[in-house]
């Protein structure tokens, strides 16, 4: 290994300048958030503009767009959201699986329900979540339900899921992350060995050959697509949010300096959802590989956008 000037290893010196520069990159987008986002958030609670389900909603579209578009330029970041992604029909609810990796995992999904896909975004998450005043401001006036994640959290938000789930609505979309946690190398770690624990050896070595995503649980994905029998499915993925907390924590891949958060989606209409718990487990752990493979892939050139301020239709 080379040796910079200082003697050190030159290996040593470019992970650790890596870091610094995703630090740094990660300071100015906080201080873009604060702009974009969470100032202008609580200054419109301020006059009452945000108490109802279709005010917070409305909100949180047009801050979110101007977080991802006015934001992240001041970041020295990007949206990459390719024209030409296919649409869910617009007659029917769609379910929409997420990868779980990075900050702003949540304001993303929001952004896409809202912006994007034109629904109203039914979602179970973390209480922790609304420690975020803005963030707490906005969703709890709208249908996500937020959950202590201890054992009988989860059972509550399965529960929620369930119940969400036997009553979409065209106007909705009912969002998961099928992860359950932003993935780090610790956590997949430990997700591998509970797999092992558990004496499903051969789940294990399946994840074991995923690089960038968890292995999906199954329990919220059955219960969703079973009770939500007419509903078509997105299954969402994305990368760059991970680099924006990776030079903070181990992940699962070297140090990189965010600057543009790609997004891709893959469309299954309702007809071809399995329905049958057996058939869901394999489907989705298909889908994870897939998002697995897709992201190790090389990136391509910056493709044209779709404008985090445009709303589109879901036709």
């Amino acid at each position: 290994m080379g040796q910079d000037s200082g003697g050190a290893p030159a290996g040593r010196v470019s992970r650790g300048g890596t870091r610094f520069r995703a630090a740094a990159r990660s300071a100015r987008l906080a201080a873009a958030y604060l702009a974009t986002f969470e100032l202008p958030t609580l200054a419109l609670a301020l006059t009452g503009r945000a108490a109802t389900r279709d005010t917070a909603l409305g909100v949180f579209s047009d801050h979110g767009a101007r977080l991802f578009d006015v934001g992240f330029r001041r970041a020295g970041m990007a949206l990459d959201l390719p024209d030409g992604l296919p649409r869910p029909d617009p007659d029917r609810p769609v379910v929409v699986l997420l990868r779980h990796a990075g900050t702003l995992n949540s304001h993303l999904m929001f952004h896409l329900v809202t912006r994007v896909l034109g629904r109203r975004p039914v979602c179970p998450g973390r209480l922790r979540a609304l420690t975020d005043p803005a963030v707490g401001l906005l969703v709890r006036p709208t249908e996500a339900r937020q959950f202590y994640w201890n054992e009988a959290g989860r059972k509550r938000a399965l529960q929620y899921v369930a119940g969400s789930a036997a009553t979409l609505g065209p106007a909705q979309a009912l969002a998961i992350f099928p992860e359950g946690t932003n993935i780090t190398a610790r956590r997949r770690a430990r997700a591998l060995a509970e797999l092992r624990t558990r004496g499903m050896r051969e789940r294990a070595e399946w994840a074991a050959g995923l690089r960038h995503v968890l292995p999906p649980q199954h329990a919220g994905v059955v219960t969703a697509l079973r009770k939500a029998a007419e509903a078509d499915v997105l299954v969402v993925g994305h990368q760059g949010l991970e680099d924006l907390v990776g030079w903070a924590y181990a992940t699962c891949c070297p140090p990189r300096v965010p600057s543009r958060v790609r997004v891709h989606w893959w469309h299954t209409p309702a007809a071809d959802v399995p329905r049958t718990p057996a058939r869901i487990a394999d489907w989705i752990d298909a889908q994870w590989q897939r998002m697995d493979a897709w992201l190790d892939a090389p990136a391509p050139a910056l493709s044209s956008t779709t404008s985090a301020s445009t709303s589109c239709s879901s036709s």
